[in-house]
């Protein structure tokens, strides 16, 4: 035990104070102004806004009462009209636009992380990440979709439908086993209660 700390800790202290100051010479951050250093913060941007679009649309759609939107698509103007019918459409399948949603704000929110870790210490990152998750990404998405939920959820439905064809091979099995578990949501049944 005592050789233990006389010939191998030494050396391995010495090991690692050696790679230490060889990583310290060598530069772990791209200079500010380089191609990838561009890439970084255009990557960071826009995991930000794709994040903040997920979680506003999130909101935008599945705040909407199917009773609401019936009557809208009725008695509303034309724009509400058109936006009802739109999201109406949509939400026949709404496990599966909940999924594609929350599975696109997920990739967002964990990627951004690492390119910001590529500017800046680890530990800044993660600080950085964190806080632009909850205003960029939590607060102002939910604000604005709280106050203007129909139109952007009315005028992104091709965004929605886009990016659930893109996912389908992971949020399509998944909303098939949400339908047999918690049971298909039926938009039309409000017709019933108009009547």
């Amino acid at each position: 035990m005592l050789r233990f700390f006389t010939t191998t800790l030494p050396g391995l202290v010495s090991v690692i104070s050696h790679a230490h100051l060889a990583a310290a010479k060598k530069p772990r951050f791209d200079s500010t102004g380089s191609g990838s250093w561009w890439v970084d913060i255009g990557v960071s941007v826009g995991c930000c806004f794709m994040a903040a679009l997920m979680t506003a649309l999130n909101i935008g759609l599945l705040a909407q009462d199917p009773l609401s939107l019936e009557v809208l698509s009725k008695t509303g103007t034309p724009r509400e009209k058109k936006y009802a019918s739109r999201i109406r459409s949509l939400l026949t399948r709404q496990n599966w636009c909940i999924a594609a949603l929350l599975v696109m704000n997920a990739v967002a929110v964990e990627v951004l992380p690492l390119f910001m870790d590529h500017m800046v210490d680890s530990w800044i990152a993660i600080i950085i990440s964190s806080v632009l998750v909850l205003l960029c990404t939590d607060i102002v998405p939910t604000a604005i979709a709280s106050l203007h939920g129909l139109r952007l959820a009315g005028s992104m439905t091709w965004v929605v439908r886009m990016l659930m064809y893109l996912t389908s091979p992971i949020t399509l099995p998944l909303s098939w086993a949400l339908d047999y578990m918690l049971g298909r949501f039926n938009v039309f049944s409000c017709e019933r209660m108009l009547s």
